[in-house]
This record gives C-alpha cells, structure tokens and sequence, in this order.
C-alpha cells in the first residue's frame, strides 16, 4: 500500500507516478463530499503520463496503429497500476474512501471487457460517470469474483509459483480483444486521469 496514492476519482494508482496539481477555487473537482479539508479540496492527483497518452489518442496526434505510440502506452498502463497483480489492486481499492459500488460496477465491467470482449456499457460513459464523491462512500463496494477468475494467471520467478492476475497477462488479454487498445487508454484516463467538473 506504500507504493500506492489516491488519485482524483477514488483509485489507487501509482505513488511514483502521481503528480499534484493545486486548483484554483473555482476549476477544482470536489474530491469527496466527505473530506472537505483545505488540503483536500487544492490538490488533485493524476498520473500525467496516462493523461498525455490519451490526449494523442483522443485529440489524433498520433495513429493509433503505430507501434512507438503503442509500446509506449503499453509501459505506461504496466506502471500505472503500481502493483504486478491486477486482483489485488482491485481489492485493495476497496479501502479506498471514495470507493463506492459504482467503481465496483467500473472495474467489474473492465474485467468483463478483458475476459469476454464485451462491455455492458462503453468506456467513455463511465469517464462520465465515475468522479469523486460521486456516490455515497459508505455503501459496501463488491467486486463481481466469477469475472475476475476468468483473468490469466502469471507466474512469478520470486516466488517460483503462478501468480493470478499477473498485470501484463491482463494487458495483453486486453490487448488482444478488438477495441482492445482504446478501451485500455480510456479505462486508464478513469482510473488515473484527470477529472474536471467544468
């Protein structure tokens, strides 16, 4: 958990990867209607690296197909995550306190999108929805387990056993379903981008 921070919309992601931004009054995202700290209602955490690869990707400033872009979107979403083990990153969200049963829903329907190809319901609508404070916090989030056992398993050389969920076995289950990479970019802007309530 040392390893990990608190990004904007309630995910933990990357501590080394994080940066804080300080927003004025009136362009800050209300980062919880339960912690209305000064601290907290300033500073607004997003990993920049997710960001500028989605702004290439959703502004056309690079083609989609292009290996360089590509690779380089791959090594930030095998870093963004700040853990090897996609399952327990999800799970330890859920001690997240903005964590509500709607970014259950999310990661639930990523994980579905990973495993089947399919999403119940697109990427962009839940960039939509998903925000801090956007649910209330003290419901009790659970995670869809039959979806997150239909992920690959890894193996770690530490450990000299198979690992599930190994991350860069997910990713490239991800990658290989069709839509895969923009699904991937988008769901990675939720989780880790940027957040305006503009």
């Amino acid at each position: 958990m040392d390893d990990l921070k608190l990004y904007v919309r309630g995910f933990f992601g990357s501590k080394t990867m994080a940066s804080e931004t300080v927003q004025t009054w009136k362009a800050r995202p209300i980062l919880s209607v339960f912690d209305l700290t000064p601290e907290a209602l300033q500073h607004v955490v997003a990993n920049e690296s997710v960001v500028e690869v989605y702004n290439q990707m959703v502004r056309r400033q690079v083609i989609h197909t292009d290996f360089q872009f590509r690779e380089k979107a791959v090594k930030v979403a095998l870093r963004a995550f700040g853990m090897k083990n996609f399952l327990l990153w999800a799970q330890l969200n859920l001690q997240s306190p903005t964590f509500t049963q709607l970014h259950a829903d999310f990661l639930n329907d990523t994980v579905r999108f990973i495993t089947t190809g399919k999403r119940e319901m697109r990427v962009d609508q839940w960039e939509k929805l998903i925000g801090p404070g956007s649910n209330d916090p003290s419901d009790k989030p659970q995670l869809d387990m039959s979806l997150f056992n239909g992920l690959p398993l890894g193996y770690s050389e530490l450990q000299q056993a198979q690992t599930p969920n190994n991350l860069p076995n997910v990713i490239c289950m991800w990658l290989s379903r069709q839509g895969g990479f923009t699904d991937m970019v988008m769901t990675l802007y939720t989780l880790f981008g940027e957040h305006n309530t503009r």
